[in-house]
């Protein structure tokens, strides 16, 4: 299975730095794969506390979600070792 032309995702070309409202916006690369998964899990326990019980919020780890992200990037890049998309 192909994944979607990364190029999509970021509106240009990959690597490509766009400013705006004096933000910089850039792909995200693999550096950025423990601040992700802090980010990811961090709000999905906010969001979704009182919701849903807590030992499966739990279930939601950094490493656990920094392994997706990892997996997620290297196949946006094309360097996937797998034929597999992990959806996070």
């Amino acid at each position: 299975m192909k994944v979607a032309d990364p190029t999509a995702v970021t509106g240009g070309r990959m690597g490509e730095t766009r400013e705006r409202r004096g933000f910089k916006v850039r792909a995200a690369t693999v550096a950025d794969v423990p601040a992700m998964a802090r980010v990811f899990v961090d709000t999905f326990r906010t969001a979704h506390r009182g919701q849903i019980p807590e030992h499966l919020l739990l279930k939601r780890t950094y490493e656990s979600s920094a392994q997706g992200w990892d997996q997620t990037l290297r196949e946006i890049a094309g360097v996937a070792e797998s034929e597999h998309i992990r959806h996070i």
